[in-house]
């Protein structure tokens, strides 16, 4: 069986902000545009975009910065639990 589209997006989060604590910023940047990749693949509709431009705009605002810890933040306690919102878990 495989898995649920939302749940390799969910895995894909983890997998991203882990690198970036670890100081894997290549890695980490590698993870941002499989989310943006697995993000678009999914669809979803406009209220769910609307809901997460808010906190990808903090991204790359971050990202944009350095710093990658608050990169790491964002997606660990921001977009995490959005997507367990959507039944991403």
């Amino acid at each position: 069986m495989q898995p649920e589209p939302t749940k390799n997006l969910f895995a894909t989060v983890v997998v991203t902000a882990r690198a970036f604590r670890l100081g894997m910023t290549a890695e980490g940047n590698d993870g941002i545009v499989g989310f943006v990749d697995r993000w678009t693949a999914l669809g979803l509709d406009g209220a769910v975009a609307l809901r997460f431009a808010p906190i990808l705009s903090e991204v790359v605002q971050a990202q944009g910065r350095r710093d990658y810890l608050r990169v790491a933040d964002l997606l660990e306690f921001e977009v995490l639990p959005a997507l367990e919102g959507l039944g991403a878990r």
